[in-house]
């Protein structure tokens, strides 16, 4: 009962959340949330012997798509290589557009776009957004608009299959979602110009696409998603935890090949809020690990945010202080990431 409570929740909230998105940019930024719910959901009928259909008329996969918010959670070498593949790729791609072949050798193309808020605050960048659709074996070369739209429409009729089959299960959100327009800005660049922002280190141009690559996600988490979707839902806490976990994880395998105090990174700040089992919980529509429930009898109440969960992880702290804790943290990742990502944005356009 309390997954289906909590699906129900998260279904309802993205429904409503997907027509209030009105800029694309942002809508892509949500995608691998949307892909996570949409994976979440067929693991957990699996479970229960039910199967739902992820195949698409697209070349992209769901998992594909979701296990990028794990933001290079894998060793390091193998991100590294697949940080600098994408940067290649998307060179490659805009050396070939240019219209006289002697221009490639000039480097005088753009192989990046930042997207920033009016208050220039970094939320997205088009490499990662290019990573984002990719395999395993970077399969994904050419990715044209009507692909995506058609990945879209498998989200979109998934989520509506879902709300459609619990429209009778109680109980009836309302869900706040905020209308609003988000500006959003844009400048381009060349990695291969000026884009090392550890001068000192012969990795720079690799350390600073994946710091910047986190730092999208991070700032996503503080700039845009408060904007949409109110603290007081669930799926706003269960984004930002799964953002914060990663986030810390890949900034702390990164610290350990940079020279010492080129980001001010302090791994014990973060430590009190990064539970294995709260964030399997966050990934996951289930309450349970190896056959036991994870929320304790103590705190188990169907009338508070996640059922008990939040206060038998983390010491009897409320929804509200967890949500307080969360924020903090993403904030002071955020200004530690932009200390050290600091592009010059003297010639931003509105998008």
């Amino acid at each position: 009962m309390l997954s289906i409570t909590t699906i129900k929740n998260d279904c309802e909230t993205i429904k409503a959340l997907i027509p209030a998105i009105s800029q694309p940019i942002i809508g892509l930024s949500f995608l691998p949330y949307f892909a996570l719910f949409c994976m979440a959901i067929s693991e957990y009928y699996r479970s229960k012997g039910l199967m739902i259909n992820l195949d698409n008329n697209s070349p992209f996969s769901v998992s594909d798509i979701r296990n990028k918010l794990k933001l290079f959670d894998d060793k390091y070498g193998k991100m590294q290589k697949q940080i600098l593949t994408v940067d290649n790729i998307q060179d490659m791609e805009f050396k070939n557009k240019l219209r006289f072949p002697i221009l490639k050798y000039l480097n005088l193309h753009y192989n990046l776009g930042i997207f920033v808020n009016e208050d220039k605050y970094i939320i997205g960048n088009t490499q990662y957004m290019y990573y984002m659709f990719q395999d395993k074996r970077f399969s994904k070369r050419d990715i044209k608009g009507e692909q995506v739209k058609e990945f879209s429409r498998l989200l979109g009729t998934l989520i509506n299959s879902v709300s459609q089959g619990l429209k009778n299960f109680e109980p009836n959100f309302h869900v706040d979602i905020y209308q609003r327009h988000y500006p959003v800005f844009y400048q381009d660049f060349n990695t291969n110009r000026n884009f090392n922002f550890f001068q000192s280190y012969k990795n720079g141009k690799d350390f600073s696409l994946r710091l910047l690559h986190v730092l999208c996600s991070v700032n996503f988490a503080r700039y845009v998603l408060d904007e949409f979707v109110s603290e007081n839902n669930i799926w706003s806490l269960r984004i930002k935890y799964i953002i914060m976990y990663y986030a810390y994880r890949s900034v702390e395998k990164l610290v350990k090949y940079l020279p010492n105090n080129t980001i001010r990174f302090a791994p014990t700040e973060y430590m009190e809020l990064l539970d294995g089992e709260f964030r399997s919980c966050m990934m996951h529509y289930t309450f349970i690990n190896k056959d036991s429930c994870i929320i304790s009898d103590d705190y188990l109440d169907h009338r508070t945010p996640f059922f008990g969960l939040i206060e038998s992880r983390f010491n009897g702290m409320s929804y509200d202080c967890l949500c307080k804790a969360i924020n903090q943290k993403i904030t002071i990742l955020s200004d530690i990431l932009s200390e050290a990502i600091r592009p010059n944005f003297t010639n931003c356009k509105p998008l």
